[in-house]
């Protein structure tokens, strides 16, 4: 029986250190905004302020059990969330993590050569050579790209491609209107 005991606290002890060390319990901090840029959500602490259209509203919020509990004391709203990397899904709504940046450095990260990783290929950019300058080749063809309110832009005179973005580490995941997830390596 004394076993059984050391098991369990070890894994209580285990489950602890691993939601302290955001791997498995990760919840938003900082600000992040729609894809048309008319709302943005601020989390700070146990504080959440919502600004929709200019207009904002404050209060205190927890995440638990994959929802975010709101409550400014007279009004309680619940969400279904889901965090990656710098997207952040609250229901159906689609939000992009603000980062500091100096000058153009959200950009500058995009700067390079991008390879289709996971996702159809099917109507879908494969390879991408991005250029400081917002030109680029995309599958052979030249393109002009933007980033602009937590969006990626491609644009060419026959086509055009455009989709809410987030960067971890050397993956770009673009996000599509439609739900469809593509991944793309930095070669």
């Amino acid at each position: 029986m004394k076993n059984k005991k050391t098991l369990f606290g070890f894994i209580a002890f285990a489950v602890i250190i691993f939601t302290l060390a955001g791997c498995g319990g990760s919840k938003p901090n900082g600000t992040y905004v729609d894809a048309e840029g008319d709302v943005s959500i601020t989390f700070s602490g146990n504080k959440l302020t919502i600004d929709e259209y200019g207009e904002k509203i404050e209060g205190t919020y927890k995440a638990k059990d994959g929802k975010i509990h709101f409550t400014d004391g007279e009004y309680e709203e619940s969400w279904e969330y889901s965090l990656e990397g710098n997207t952040l899904i609250l229901d159906d709504t689609v939000f992009s993590k603000k980062t500091a940046s100096k000058g153009n450095n959200t950009k500058g990260s995009l700067v390079g050569r991008w390879s289709l990783e996971e996702g159809s290929r099917r109507k879908n950019p494969e390879d991408m050579d991005l250029l400081k300058d917002g030109r680029g080749i995309v599958d052979g063809t030249g393109v002009t790209w933007k980033v602009e309110n937590g969006r990626f832009y491609l644009m060419h005179p026959l086509a055009a491609f455009s989709s809410v973005y987030s960067i971890s580490g050397s993956t770009l995941t673009l996000r599509k209107d439609d739900g469809e997830v593509l991944k793309y390596k930095k070669k």
